[in-house]
C-alpha cells in the first residue's frame, strides 16, 4: 500500500474585514501596518491568487499572552492593524477538540447514537489521535511544504510566523478565535476566511464553523495543473479504516450538506488531493469562528485579514488616501465543491445593498497600492478589480469630458463629477486640483460640497491665474458620509471613493499682424502699435488668444505693458541699431511709448532690416511680429537762382543759393 506523507494545513484565513475592505502596501504614514504582512510575488498561474492584494496575513511572533513554553494557550491575544486605525484584536477563547462541540453531539444524536457509546466528550481536550498526550499549537513560520499552495499560487507569507501549528503528526485537534475590530475608536464588524493550506487527503478531516453568516466559496488557491477537483467528503469509511483507534463516529463527521457545507454554517471535510488546490471560504459577521483537524499528518491554521479599500494612484508626495469598500462573496458566482478546479474569476464582490456614496456611475473597486510609475493618475482607469472595469476615468465620472482648464482667462474653473448616495441620507465631497504645480494639495487648491441627491456636482474652484505651462493639472475627488474623512487629501474614510485624475490645460495663443512703412530719404517713419485689429498696415497689430466653447467666446488678456523690441540676440530692449548686409549702420529703431521710431542714416535708402517687436499675455505667452520701414531717394528738381547786386559789379551763384535752388 503506497504511504502517503500528511502534512496537510487548515489555514484559516480568517480575514477580518470591519465593512469589508481592501488591500494596502503602505506607503505613506497614514497606510502604515502593524502586526502581519501582506502577501507578495504572483503564482505560477494567473488564475490564482486573485485575492493576494486583499489579504492581510497575522504575524504570531506578535502575539501576547503565549505559555511559558511559546505555545498558544487559552488567552493569548493577537491586535492586528492592517493600516494605521483599523484595529482587530484576536483572543483563543477555547483549545478543544471537534469531539466536544455541539455540532458533532448533534449530529451523533440524530444518526441515533447513544452518547455513552461515543468518544464525545464537552471536556475534551487537544491530544495526539491514538492516546492521551497532550497537542499544542505553536507559532511558526511556513515551511515550503506547508505553504505551497500559498506561496506557488501568490499567497506568498515572506517566511513571517504565519501558522499555528503543533510540533508532531497525529492529531485531534480543535483551536476557537473571538473576534472585534475597531475603526478610529468605533466598533465595527468582522469578515473572515476560512481554507486549508497544503492538501487535505481523504483520510483527513478539517471543519470549520462560524456564528456569523454562512461560509460562501470565494477563491480557489492553485499551485499545480492537471488537477482533480476539489471534492466533499461523504464516505465515513476513509476516515473509519484508518482511525479506528481514535473512537470517532465518523459517520458524524462528514457533512451531510450538499458541497461540504458550503452556504452554510458548518463546512467541511473535504478532500483537495496533489498538494495543489486550496478552497477559500468566507464568512461574514463573525464574532467565534471554530477549526477542527483529524489527521495523521501535521495540521497548522492561518490567520489572514481582507482589507479592501479604494485608494488613489497619483504620485507618492500627494499622499495615499483609503476608502473603506464592502465587499460580499458573490452570490451568482456558482462555484461549488466538486465542480471547481481551478480559478478563473474571483467570487467576490462590492456590496451593491452598503449605503456608501460613490463617485460616477460604478461603485469603486479594491485597489492595488503597488502601481506601475508609469500609470500615475491612469492606474485604475486600465486595471479592473474583482472584475469591475471602468470604476474611473472621465466618461463614467462626468458623464462626458473632464472640463478645460485655459490658462489666463477671466472665468472661474468649475469641475463637474457625477455622485451617487447610494442609499446614504447625504455626503461630502472634497476636491483639489494642484494649480501651483508643486506636487501637493494645497489648502488653497481644495473646495468643498455636500450631496443631498444623486446627479451631476459642480465644483468652482474660483478664477485662478497665474498658473504655470503645462499640458495638464492633477485633480483629486473625494465623497465620504462623514465630511471629516475627507477634510484633507490624505487619510483613511470609513466608506466613499477617492478619484485621482489629470485635467487638460490649454493655453491660448496670442498672435500679431506685422506692419510696414515708406518714408523719403532722411525722413523719420513710424509704425503705431495696436492692441487689437485694425485695417492700417502701417500698425502693428497684437490679438488675444481666443476661442469659441459651449459657454461663448473666452480670451486671455495681453499685458501691454511687456511690450518691447527684440535686438539681434533676442533680448528685450527699447532701441535698436539697423545694421546692412554689410555691417553698417543704416539707422536706429526706438520705441516711444506705443509708436515704433525708425531714424535712417541721411545717406540711407533702400528697405531696412525689420525690427521684432514683443509683447506677452497675462500668462507670459508671447507673440512676435516685425516692422520693415523702407526709405525712398529724395526727388531732384531745378529753378533759377536769381542774385542781386549794384551796377557795374560782377555777380555769381554761391553754393548756397544753388541748394536753394534745387530743393
Amino acid at each position: 500500500m503506497k504511504k502517503r506523507m500528511l502534512a496537510s494545513v487548515l489555514s484559516l484565513l480568517l480575514v477580518i474585514g470591519a465593512f469589508s475592505f481592501k488591500t494596502v502596501h503602505a506607503e505613506s504614514s497614514e497606510m502604515q501596518s502593524t502586526g502581519g504582512v501582506y502577501a507578495k510575488k504572483n503564482g505560477t498561474f494567473k488564475e490564482s491568487a486573485k485575492l493576494r492584494n486583499l489579504i492581510y496575513f497575522a504575524d504570531w511572533s506578535k502575539a501576547t499572552n503565549l505559555a511559558k513554553d511559546g505555545s498558544i494557550q487559552v488567552g493569548t491575544k493577537l491586535v492586528v492593524s492592517p493600516v494605521e486605525g483599523y484595529n482587530i484584536t484576536v483572543t483563543v477563547t477555547k483549545l478543544a477538540p471537534f469531539r466536544s462541540t455541539d455540532v458533532y453531539r448533534d449530529r451523533l444524536k440524530k444518526l441515533g447514537y447513544n452518547l455513552n457509546d461515543t468518544n464525545y466528550d464537552p471536556n475534551a481536550t487537544n491530544a495526539k489521535m491514538d492516546s492521551n498526550k497532550e497537542s499544542k499549537f505553536y507559532p511558526k513560520t511556513a515551511t515550503s511544504s506547508f505553504n505551497r499552495l500559498y506561496r506557488e499560487s501568490g499567497y506568498d507569507t515572506l517566511g513571517y510566523q504565519t501558522i499555528l501549528q503543533p510540533k508532531e503528526n497525529n492529531m485531534d485537534i480543535g483551536i476557537t478565535f473571538s473576534f472585534s475590530a475597531t475603526f478610529h475608536g468605533k466598533e465595527v464588524p468582522v469578515q473572515a476566511l476560512v481554507a486549508d493550506g497544503e492538501s487535505i487527503a481523504e483520510s483527513e478531516a478539517v471543519v470549520a464553523t462560524t456564528d456569523g453568516e454562512p461560509f460562501r466559496l470565494i477563491d480557489m488557491s492553485r499551485s499545480g495543473s492537471g488537477v482533480l477537483p476539489t471534492q466533499p467528503i461523504s464516505d465515513p469509511k476513509k476516515f473509519s479504516d484508518r482511525y479506528k483507534s481514535s473512537g470517532y463516529k465518523f459517520d458524524a463527521v462528514v457533512n451531510d450538506k450538499p458541497y461540504a457545507g458550503q452556504d452554510t454554517k458548518v463546512v467541511g471535510p473535504y478532500t483537495t488531493e496533489n498538494f495543489m488546490l486550496a478552497p477559500i471560504f468566507a464568512t461574514r459577521n463573525v464574532k467565534n469562528l471554530s477549526a477542527y483537524t483529524m489527521s495523521g499528518g501535521a495540521q497548522g491554521i492561518v490567520l489572514g485579514f481582507l482589507v479592501p479599500f479604494d485608494t488613489s494612484d497619483g504620485e507618492s508626495s500627494y499622499g495615499n488616501p483609503a476608502h473603506f469598500v464592502d465587499l460580499i462573496p458573490s452570490a451568482t458566482s456558482g462555484a461549488k465543491l466538486g465542480t471547481l478546479d481551478k480559478r478563473e474569476e474571483a467570487t467576490v464582490e462590492v456590496n451593491k445593498n452598503a449605503k456608501s456614496p460613490s463617485l460616477g456611475t460604478v461603485r469603486p473597486d479594491p485597489d492595488s497600492t503597488a502601481k506601475n510609475t508609469e500609470e500615475y493618475w491612469k492606474y485604475d482607469d486600465n486595471h479592473e478589480s474583482l472584475n469591475i472595469k471602468g470604476d474611473e476615468g472621465e466618461e463614467q465620472l462626468t458623464g462626458g469630458k473632464y472640463a478645460t482648464f485655459y490658462r489666463g482667462v477671466d472665468k472661474e474653473y468649475k469641475l463637474s463629477v457625477i455622485a451617487k448616495l447610494n442609499g446614504a441620507d447625504s455626503a461630502n465631497v472634497s476636491a483639489w486640483v494642484d494649480f501651483d504645480q508643486n506636487g501637493t494639495f494645497d489648502k488653497s487648491e481644495q473646495v468643498k460640497a455636500r450631496v443631498s441627491e444623486d446627479g451631476s456636482l459642480s465644483l468652482n474652484f474660483g478664477k485662478r491665474t497665474g498658473v504655470k505651462e503645462t499640458g495638464t493639472l492633477n485633480a483629486r475627488v473625494r465623497i465620504a458620509t462623514e465630511a471629516k474623512d475627507v477634510e484633507n487629501p490624505t487619510g483613511i474614510a470609513k466608506d466613499g471613493e477617492v478619484e485621482d485624475f489629470q485635467i487638460p490645460v490649454e493655453s491660448l495663443k496670442p498672435t500679431a499682424d506685422r506692419s510696414s512703412t515708406t518714408g523719403k530719404q532722411g525722413q523719420v517713419q513710424t509704425s503705431k502699435v495696436v492692441f487689437g485689429s485694425d485695417e492700417d498696415t502701417t500698425s502693428v497689430n497684437f490679438h488675444k488668444g481666443t476661442k469659441k466653447t459651449e459657454d461663448g467666446i473666452i480670451d486671455v488678456s495681453l499685458d501691454e505693458k511687456t511690450l518691447t523690441l527684440l535686438d539681434s540676440d533676442g533680448k528685450e530692449t527699447k532701441e535698436v541699431a539697423a545694421i546692412d548686409g554689410n555691417g553698417k549702420q543704416i539707422g536706429r529703431y526706438v520705441l516711444k511709448g506705443e509708436e515704433i521710431k525708425f531714424y535712417p542714416e541721411a545717406d540711407f535708402v533702400g528697405t531696412a532690416p525689420p525690427v521684432k517687436v514683443q509683447v506677452q499675455d497675462i500668462n507670459g505667452t508671447k507673440a512676435e511680429t516685425t516692422y520693415t520701414p523702407t526709405v525712398t531717394p529724395a526727388a531732384i528738381s531745378s529753378k533759377n537762382a536769381v542774385s542781386e547786386d549794384i551796377q557795374g559789379e560782377t555777380q555769381k551763384a554761391s553754393r548756397h543759393l544753388l541748394q536753394r535752388a534745387m530743393w
